[in-house]
């Protein structure tokens, strides 16, 4: 599934749940296309976020100041976060 998909089937969701959880009722759907059209690409959001929080942002610590992870550390923490959300999916 393409982002512009999503994204309308998203605001279809919000603005009129009922016609369109009726339109996704009336989709024929299995394991492996949901699995890869809605979750492999709702997986990458919180790793994408942590990677930009941890590396541009930083956290906050008394008396050090704001650390901000390493690069290479906070990619690996990416893929990580990226596989775990897939497996608990």
């Amino acid at each position: 599934m393409d982002i512009a998909k999503l994204i309308e089937r998203v605001r279809g969701i919000v603005l009129s749940p009922k016609t369109e959880w009726e339109k996704i009722a009336a989709e024929p759907a299995d394991v492996k296309s949901l699995f890869t059209g809605y979750a492999m690409l709702l997986a990458a959001i919180p790793a994408v976020c942590g990677l930009i929080g941890s590396t541009v942002i930083g956290m906050s610590l008394p008396i050090v100041g704001t650390f901000r992870t390493p690069i290479a550390a906070a990619l690996v923490q990416m893929v990580l976060t990226y596989v775990l959300g897939l497996v608990i999916i």
